[in-house]
């Protein structure tokens, strides 16, 4: 019975695991008449969420999957 339900317990966490992985969107932010790259741009995808671009311009957001 013990193996059973330890068993049982590793396919629950797996799933668990599985279902909490996140996505990653990642772009570049820059001026489209000059194509320099703009530092320091906030990036927001909810209310008090997001990120900022680095010297490169470039940003990296990792969301939950549906967001």
């Amino acid at each position: 019975m013990s193996k059973k339900l330890l068993l049982a317990f590793c396919f629950i966490f797996i799933a668990f695991q599985a279902i909490s992985q996140k996505g990653v969107v990642s772009g570049r932010v820059f001026d489209q008449n000059t194509n320099e790259s703009l530092i320091g741009v906030n990036i927001l995808y909810g209310k008090g969420l997001g990120t900022v671009s680095d010297i490169n311009g470039k940003y990296k957001l990792q969301l939950p999957y549906g967001e």
